[in-house]
Protein backbone atom coordinates (compact mmCIF):
# COMPACT_ATOMS: atom_id res chain seq x y z
CA UNK A 1 0.00 0.00 0.00
CA UNK A 2 1.50 3.50 -1.08
CA UNK A 3 1.82 6.17 1.30
CA UNK A 4 -1.22 7.91 -0.81
CA UNK A 5 -3.59 4.98 -0.42
CA UNK A 6 -3.15 4.81 3.39
CA UNK A 7 -3.33 9.03 3.52
CA UNK A 8 -6.72 7.75 1.61
CA UNK A 9 -7.64 4.95 3.85
CA UNK A 10 -7.37 6.44 7.02
CA UNK A 11 -9.02 9.94 5.87
CA UNK A 12 -12.21 7.71 4.65
CA UNK A 13 -11.54 6.12 8.23
CA UNK A 14 -11.93 9.36 10.11
CA UNK A 15 -14.98 10.50 8.06
CA UNK A 16 -16.63 7.53 8.38
CA UNK A 17 -16.18 7.83 12.10
CA UNK A 18 -17.39 11.56 11.79
CA UNK A 19 -20.33 10.05 10.33
CA UNK A 20 -21.19 7.87 13.01
CA UNK A 21 -20.59 9.95 15.72
CA UNK A 22 -22.20 12.89 14.24
CA UNK A 23 -25.80 11.22 13.88
CA UNK A 24 -25.19 9.80 17.11
CA UNK A 25 -24.79 13.11 18.60
CA UNK A 26 -27.21 14.86 16.73
CA UNK A 27 -30.30 12.53 17.21
CA UNK A 28 -29.38 12.97 20.98
CA UNK A 29 -29.09 16.95 21.07
CA UNK A 30 -32.49 16.83 19.39
CA UNK A 31 -33.95 14.85 21.70
CA UNK A 32 -32.97 16.26 24.32
CA UNK A 33 -34.29 19.62 22.97
CA UNK A 34 -37.92 17.05 21.97
CA UNK A 35 -37.71 16.24 25.65
CA UNK A 36 -37.01 19.86 27.03
CA UNK A 37 -40.21 20.80 25.39
CA UNK A 38 -42.53 18.28 25.46
CA UNK A 39 -41.74 15.12 27.31
CA UNK A 40 -44.59 13.54 25.41
CA UNK A 41 -43.92 14.40 21.36
CA UNK A 42 -45.85 12.82 19.11
CA UNK A 43 -43.92 9.47 16.90
CA UNK A 44 -44.25 11.09 13.89
CA UNK A 45 -42.74 13.96 14.28
CA UNK A 46 -39.89 12.74 16.74
CA UNK A 47 -39.13 10.31 14.10
CA UNK A 48 -38.93 13.33 11.68
CA UNK A 49 -36.56 15.66 13.73
CA UNK A 50 -34.44 12.83 15.01
CA UNK A 51 -33.69 11.80 11.15
CA UNK A 52 -33.01 15.56 10.34
CA UNK A 53 -30.84 15.89 13.70
CA UNK A 54 -28.95 12.72 12.75
CA UNK A 55 -28.38 13.61 9.17
CA UNK A 56 -27.21 16.97 10.09
CA UNK A 57 -24.86 15.81 12.25
CA UNK A 58 -23.87 13.23 9.79
CA UNK A 59 -22.73 15.66 7.11
CA UNK A 60 -21.00 18.34 9.79
CA UNK A 61 -19.38 14.90 11.02
CA UNK A 62 -18.24 13.71 7.44
CA UNK A 63 -16.62 17.22 7.42
CA UNK A 64 -15.17 18.20 10.56
CA UNK A 65 -13.57 15.35 11.85
CA UNK A 66 -10.85 14.58 8.91
CA UNK A 67 -10.45 18.20 8.91
CA UNK A 68 -9.99 17.99 13.07
CA UNK A 69 -7.92 15.13 12.76
CA UNK A 70 -5.32 16.11 10.22
CA UNK A 71 -4.77 19.59 11.47
CA UNK A 72 -4.76 20.19 15.10
CA UNK A 73 -4.96 16.05 15.95
CA UNK A 74 -2.60 14.09 14.48
CA UNK A 75 -0.48 13.05 17.61
CA UNK A 76 -3.83 12.60 19.89
CA UNK A 77 -5.36 9.21 21.12
CA UNK A 78 -8.43 8.16 18.90
CA UNK A 79 -10.92 7.88 21.36
CA UNK A 80 -10.01 10.76 23.96
CA UNK A 81 -10.36 13.22 20.36
CA UNK A 82 -13.52 11.51 19.90
CA UNK A 83 -14.65 11.80 23.76
CA UNK A 84 -13.56 15.26 23.75
CA UNK A 85 -15.02 16.48 20.75
CA UNK A 86 -18.45 14.88 21.14
CA UNK A 87 -18.48 16.33 24.64
CA UNK A 88 -17.19 19.84 23.59
CA UNK A 89 -20.18 19.57 20.79
CA UNK A 90 -23.09 18.59 22.94
CA UNK A 91 -22.19 21.65 25.79
CA UNK A 92 -22.12 23.92 23.03
CA UNK A 93 -25.03 22.79 21.34
CA UNK A 94 -27.05 22.93 25.11
CA UNK A 95 -25.73 26.66 25.51
CA UNK A 96 -26.51 27.30 21.92
CA UNK A 97 -29.61 25.73 22.13
CA UNK A 98 -31.55 29.24 23.74
CA UNK A 99 -30.76 31.43 20.75
CA UNK A 100 -33.07 31.07 18.29
CA UNK A 101 -33.28 28.06 15.94
CA UNK A 102 -29.68 27.90 14.65
CA UNK A 103 -28.30 28.43 18.22
CA UNK A 104 -28.18 24.24 18.87
CA UNK A 105 -26.32 24.02 15.88
CA UNK A 106 -24.21 26.63 15.87
CA UNK A 107 -23.15 26.18 19.16
CA UNK A 108 -22.65 22.40 18.68
CA UNK A 109 -20.08 23.63 15.82
CA UNK A 110 -18.44 25.61 18.36
CA UNK A 111 -18.05 23.72 21.28
CA UNK A 112 -16.61 20.91 18.72
CA UNK A 113 -14.10 23.65 17.58
CA UNK A 114 -13.78 24.52 20.84
CA UNK A 115 -13.39 21.13 22.54
CA UNK A 116 -10.46 20.08 19.91
CA UNK A 117 -8.40 22.90 20.30
CA UNK A 118 -8.94 23.17 24.04
CA UNK A 119 -7.17 18.99 23.64
CA UNK A 120 -4.65 20.58 21.28
CA UNK A 121 -3.74 22.83 24.23
CA UNK A 122 -3.14 20.06 26.88
CA UNK A 123 -1.93 17.42 24.66
CA UNK A 124 0.46 19.68 22.60
CA UNK A 125 3.05 21.03 25.53
CA UNK A 126 3.35 17.49 26.49
CA UNK A 127 4.05 15.89 23.95
CA UNK A 128 7.12 18.67 23.56
CA UNK A 129 7.74 17.77 26.80
CA UNK A 130 8.29 14.33 26.25
CA UNK A 131 10.04 14.78 23.22
CA UNK A 132 12.37 17.16 24.73
CA UNK A 133 13.40 14.61 28.04
CA UNK A 134 13.95 11.53 24.76
CA UNK A 135 16.66 13.60 22.94
CA UNK A 136 18.49 14.80 25.93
Amino acid sequence: MTRTHRIVAVTAGLALTGVVVGAVLGALIVTGFLLARDPHPTAAVDSFVLEIGAMFGAGVGVVFAPIAAWSLLRRIPLGRAIAEAAIGTVLGAVLGGPIAFVGPILGGIGGFVLGVLRLRMIIQPRLARQQQAGES
